[in-house]
């Protein structure tokens, strides 16, 4: 699923605002969450997940080509991690879906 794919299911569901404007909207939405887990802020929407930029300590590694060991420096990197409610609503879309993959298989 798109960008695009997102506005034209949220302007199916609303109906009141015009696409372009809900483009603004998903938009400036993205670019809050990027630059607050820029900012090493955690963004929590309820129901959904948490928005959180998560540390990478100093560590080995091996560049296999020159088989020489290189030390990669510390660094933070985006993460997410989902709500219960949403684990709970894609596990039971995903037993649904096996559910119904099965019975045609018969």
């Amino acid at each position: 699923m798109t960008k695009a794919d997102i506005v034209t299911q949220i302007y199916y569901k609303s109906k009141d605002l015009p696409k372009p404007e809900i483009a603004t909207i998903v938009d400036a939405l993205f670019e809050v969450i990027k630059e607050k887990v820029a900012a090493r802020q955690t963004i929590y929407l309820r129901g959904f997940g948490n928005f959180f930029s998560k540390y990478r300590s100093l560590r080995k590694a091996r560049n296999v080509k020159k088989n020489v060991e290189i030390i990669v420096d510390p660094y933070h990197s985006p993460a997410f991690k989902p709500s219960q409610e949403m684990i709970k609503k894609v596990k039971n879309e995903t037993a649904k879906i096996s559910q119904k993959s099965t019975r045609k298989a018969r």
